[in-house]
């Protein structure tokens, strides 16, 4: 058998041993939000309330088989700080604190021309059907949005949300 063949099977038995378990994170992710005591956007309103700054990115996410929100939260002068909060109790405290850099100004400068914030995204978001599971400040289309992952059922979907007018720009399953 030469090198390549053994090459190609070993990516094949790679890819169908990790596949599974990564779709079943993504099952896992889809479970804890649709069972979590607090909403995507109650999270990102009590890390904003921790961290006095805005939101720019925020999602549920397992690690160690604990479920928790991660809040991304920017000041004016580009501080970033990442806010755990937890699912059930809605206590927020701070992962990690970074100094400002040029993504975390221009995440500032853009959240603070933004006429909607990432909370109201949300709401908007999750009148399509669903409950938010991750939420980012992004680009579609030439405009600046909110992309929102929402969990309904055992399925997610992705919208697109204007961050400045608010209007549903994509929706895609």
């Amino acid at each position: 058998m030469t090198i390549s063949k053994l090459a190609a099977g070993a990516a094949m038995l790679a890819t169908m041993t990790v596949a599974p378990a990564l779709l079943a994170a993504s099952d896992t992710n889809i479970k804890g939000v649709e069972s979590a005591k607090m909403s995507l956007s109650e999270a990102v309103m009590a890390a904003q309330k921790e961290d006095s700054g805005k939101a720019i990115f925020a999602k549920y996410d397992t690690a160690d088989g604990a479920g928790n929100y991660l809040v991304t939260v920017v000041t004016a002068a580009g501080k970033k700080d990442d806010v755990k909060v937890d699912p059930m109790t809605g206590q927020a405290t701070k992962a990690s604190v970074s100094n400002s850099g040029s993504t975390s100004r221009a995440g500032a400068q853009t959240i603070e021309q933004a006429k909607l914030g990432l909370t109201d995204a949300i709401q908007k978001a999750e009148m399509n059907g669903g409950k938010a599971m991750r939420a980012t400040l992004d680009t579609e289309k030439g405009k600046t949005a909110y992309k929102v992952d929402l969990a309904q059922g055992d399925k997610s979907h992705t919208v697109w949300i204007d961050a400045n007018s608010g209007s549903l720009l994509s929706r895609s399953s």
